[in-house]
């Protein structure tokens, strides 16, 4: 003979479990509550991706290189802040010398192949902002008393968040 008491209880049981899931798969479905899901897995939880305005079905909101959870600023593109400083200035001053000795002697104009001076720079390009860029231009000026000679059109490449590129010329 069963013993009533434990189908009872075990059909209790039952119940309970099957009004949790439908009470928990509810709310989980309609957003009230999260479960942790992370249905982009780009590291945040859906819960969060709510609160904060990314999307939940695409891991890379901005569409910069970098997952919306660990991006510092998953919903504005491009905020590099690009730093251009001159670490190094060289003039070498035999060189000058050389070349200015050499156009007293020399009869006729300067032609634009002639060296007065040789000079060498290191140009720091830094990323101090909080993503990735994908280009860095800027223009490199050489001028003579305020003259501009040539402008020459330069791209760095790319730099990624805290990363640092040192050119020389």
């Amino acid at each position: 003979m069963k013993n009533k008491k434990a189908d009872s209880g075990h059909a209790i049981l039952i119940l309970i479990v099957f009004f949790l899931a439908v009470f928990f798969g509810w709310f989980a479905l309609t957003g009230k509550i999260s479960l942790g899901e992370d249905t982009d897995g780009d590291g945040l939880s859906d819960e969060k991706e709510r609160k904060i305005g990314t999307n939940i079905t695409n891991p890379n909101t901005d569409g910069d290189r970098y997952l919306d959870g660990e991006d510092k600023n998953p919903l504005k593109i491009n905020s590099a802040n690009i730093k251009i400083s001159l670490t190094e200035k060289d003039w070498d001053w035999s060189s000058v010398i050389v070349n200015a000795i050499s156009l007293f002697l020399k009869v006729g104009s300067l032609s634009s192949e002639t060296v007065i001076a040789d000079t060498h720079v290191k140009i720091l390009i830094e990323n101090l902002g909080d993503d990735y860029t994908s280009y860095v231009n800027y223009d490199l000026i050489y001028e003579i008393a305020g003259q501009d000679l040539r402008k020459l059109p330069t791209r760095a490449g790319s730099l990624g968040i805290g990363e640092e590129r040192t050119l020389s010329y």
